[in-house]
């Protein structure tokens, strides 16, 4: 019985792969093109062999590809794709990551490449640091981190997993255990290796998870539960004492002094800080079993994230702003007012909208404008939604409407985008 279920599996995979060969490669990029921004927010660019850019899913083309090029990452890129089959991975000076891989698209070689997205290891100051070191206006300072503030924080795995995928849509061929080089221009690390333990964990993949965390910290970020659920399976295999339990308590004590170091890098004083590193660590001791000292250890972090979002409240973007932009993001199909939104904020109408526009450097009302303009131009990218039902969807209020804001903001139409799109992603031939 077992082995007629095997052979039904294994059949029904050929006839997937068989099905999608009939798929041009043009085509297959095209849905996961949509796959992996709906999943993850990772946009998809595509290069020809010389460095060209000939599209991407990204709002901010120009800004991201100086990024790239001023990076390094192009030139490496270009000069990989002479001898490499396969996918690679690129970070740049800033500690944004980039991945991919050239694919054979008619008689023309093109990079397919996916990112940016930060793996948590920069923060927000260690940017900054960075652009300062580009000698940028004060203007294009600004700009450059208004954007980075929308380059997405995904783990390690995740991105690894998305290289694959990408592998596979190319080639068709099983990529589970493809090895991805990797070019890092702060370490010079290109392995591509996890070192492992004795015990078959993977320090490296721990380190990343770990650093992700501590990166929610930095940035006053509850969104943390994928990483933090890795770590509680993995973390206490780095001691070895015999004692699981006691094993557990040596981490959450190392991990603690961490998350103060980290809380302070988010603006948190080094008061406060030290006397909550203090607190947890003296609590650590108390729980009796694990999952006690799991739920402690993620109390411990909330209370960090809070500390952080309430030092922003007085410097930076607070809490209350930050919360409106996450909600226009994930209501921007809805009818959007400002009055709607300072009822669900809590806050006067009036005096959210001055404090939006303080903090954010533009209206309330022209954010949601950006974001259903980027809405818009991933629909036009990778589904078949007429211009007329996108407008619509997005509440432009007529079409005429729609095409100016998108024209002002791209410098084409929404017809002249998507044109612009199928022709260099195969889908117009």
């Amino acid at each position: 019985m077992g082995a007629e279920m095997r052979d039904d599996r294994k059949k029904e995979k050929e006839n997937q792969t068989m099905a999608l060969s009939d798929v041009s490669v043009p085509e297959r990029l095209w849905y996961y093109m949509g796959m992996v921004y709906s999943g993850n927010g990772v946009w998809v660019w595509c290069y020809s062999e010389n460095g060209e850019l000939y599209y991407s899913s990204s709002p901010y083309e120009k800004e991201l590809d100086m990024f790239f090029t001023a990076g390094g990452c192009r030139a490496y890129a270009m000069e990989t794709g002479k001898t490499l089959n396969g996918p690679f991975m690129m970070s740049s000076s800033v500690g944004m990551v980039w991945l991919g891989e050239f694919a054979a698209i008619g008689d023309e070689r093109r990079l397919i490449l996916i990112g940016p997205v930060f793996f948590g290891t920069a923060s927000s100051r260690s940017v900054e640091n960075a652009l300062t070191n580009m000698n940028l206006s004060v203007e294009i300072k600004r700009l450059c981190m208004k954007i980075l503030r929308d380059v997405p924080v995904v783990g390690g795995d995740i991105f690894w997993s998305l290289g694959r995928m990408l592998h596979y849509m190319i080639t068709l061929e099983d990529a589970r255990n493809i090895e991805i080089p990797c070019q890092y221009l702060e370490t010079g690390n290109s392995s591509g290796k996890h070192e492992k333990d004795a015990g078959g964990v993977s320090y490296e993949r721990m380190r990343e998870q770990e650093e992700l965390i501590l990166q929610c910290v930095r940035d006053g970020n509850r969104n943390y539960s994928q990483a933090f659920a890795t770590i509680g399976k993995a973390g206490s295999d780095r001691f070895h004492s015999g004692d699981e339990h006691r094993d557990a308590v040596n981490k959450m004590i190392i991990f603690t002094s961490q998350c103060a170091r980290a809380a302070i890098e988010g603006g948190v004083t080094p008061k406060i800080a030290l006397e909550l590193e203090e607190k947890y660590i003296r609590a650590a001791e108390e729980p009796k079993t694990l999952p006690e000292l799991m739920q402690l250890n993620k109390q411990m972090l909330d209370d960090f994230i809070a500390r952080v979002n309430e030092s922003r409240e007085i410097c930076g973007v607070s809490p209350v702003i930050r919360e409106c932009c996450i909600y226009i993001r994930e209501h921007v199909t809805d009818e959007l007012t400002l009055a709607g939104i300072a009822k669900q904020m809590g806050y006067a109408e009036y005096y959210l909208a001055r404090k939006f526009a303080r903090e954010m450097g533009e209206k309330m009302l022209d954010y949601i404008k950006d974001q259903r303009i980027e809405y818009a131009r991933i629909w036009l990218a990778t589904t078949n939604k007429t211009v007329q039902d996108i407008c619509d969807s997005l509440h432009f209020g007529s079409r005429s409407y729609f095409s100016r804001m998108f024209k002002e903001k791209l410098g084409m139409s929404p017809a002249a985008y998507r044109e612009k799109i199928q022709k260099y992603s195969g889908k117009g031939e």
